[in-house]
């Protein structure tokens, strides 16, 4: 049986050309992020959004690690 596909946004700082940046992607848990963070090369933190509200901040490290950190509590986008 198939999971609930949600649809994720993935916002981080483009140092590049100075701007936030958004990904939308669907999928039935976060875990497709880490994919897009390698494919994009995104090294700085990126926020993971899901249905309107902040599920935390992903970075990955110089070492090829990755720091998660969650929120406390769920903000809502503006």
């Amino acid at each position: 049986m198939e999971g609930r596909v949600n649809s994720f946004s993935l916002c981080f700082h483009e140092h590049q050309t100075n701007t936030i940046r958004t990904i939308t992607f669907k999928s039935e848990d976060a875990h497709e992020a880490f994919s897009i963070m390698e494919r994009e090369n995104i090294r700085g933190p990126a926020e993971i959004w899901l249905a309107g509200s902040s599920l935390g901040t992903i970075t990955h490290t110089p070492e090829g690690g990755w720091i998660l950190k969650g929120c406390d509590h769920l903000e809502t986008a503006p």
